[in-house]
């Protein structure tokens, strides 16, 4: 058990290096999206507006001429208040979530196939998987996706897995209901999760409706009640698309 548990955190310590290590020159020079998302991070840390002038919290930033999901900039604003801003306080944010998300992949595993060796056998692959190390080094919206899904699939079979029938037991609402909110909360990480979890969140949610018809019915309502500014804006402005 505890040679297990070395060889994980040897990953987590694997993965920690790959994403963090010389952050702020590799990759070299920030690009756009890294930039405005940066100095937004800023801008709302200071003034509580970005760099249009428009009030925290908005369900979708304007960049140049569009639109942006805002989530990796809210999730910026506290590291470049602490670090100032620059290129590492910019990254780190990501590479963070980077290295939780091996984590977040060995606990899905393990949950789902009930055998740690493989749970360590799929963290190892996702640690040093060219795309996963890459895509972790750039602060631009499409990196956080793969930790919120990770992270909403680890909360939504917690939750299916609980045998309680008993819909007075408070603790298996909160289960569903963190799965919906962390559900939700992925559709601001990035366009293209506008149209993937909805319908995610409604075929995963299919496969289990007769188990937990009513928690599965609350965790549907919040994920709808947290996305529906984000498809608000989507509707009345087509460049937010």
């Amino acid at each position: 058990k505890i040679v297990h548990y070395l060889f994980l955190l040897l990953i987590i310590f694997t993965a920690a290096v790959s994403r963090i290590y010389d952050l702020q020159n590799n990759p070299p020079a920030l690009n756009q999206d890294e930039a405005v998302n940066g100095y937004d991070a800023y801008a709302l840390g200071n003034t509580w507006k970005d760099h249009h002038g428009a009030s925290f919290p908005q369900p979708m930033l304007e960049s140049f001429s569009d639109w942006t999901s805002p989530l990796i900039t809210y999730i910026t604003i506290p590291f470049v208040k602490v670090f100032g801003l620059s290129e590492f306080s910019i990254r780190l944010p990501v590479a963070i979530m980077g290295v939780l998300s091996v984590l977040l992949f060995y606990i899905l595993i393990r949950q789902i196939l009930k055998n740690k060796n493989y749970a360590l056998i799929g963290a190892f692959i996702w640690a040093v998987s060219p795309w996963t190390v890459s895509l972790t080094r750039w602060a631009i919206p499409p990196s956080i996706a793969p930790f919120f899904i990770l992270g909403f699939l680890n909360l939504f079979f917690w939750a299916v897995q609980d045998e309680s029938k008993n819909l007075k037991n408070w603790k298996t609402w909160v289960k569903f209901i963190l799965a919906g909110i962390v559900a939700a909360l992925t559709v601001y990480t990035y366009p293209t999760m506008k149209l993937f979890m909805p319908l995610f969140v409604a075929g995963i949610s299919l496969i289990y409706f007769r188990k937990h018809f009513w928690r599965l019915a609350a965790l549907c309502v919040i994920f709808l009640a947290i996305i529906s500014p984000i498809f608000y804006l989507t509707l009345k402005d087509p460049r937010s698309e």
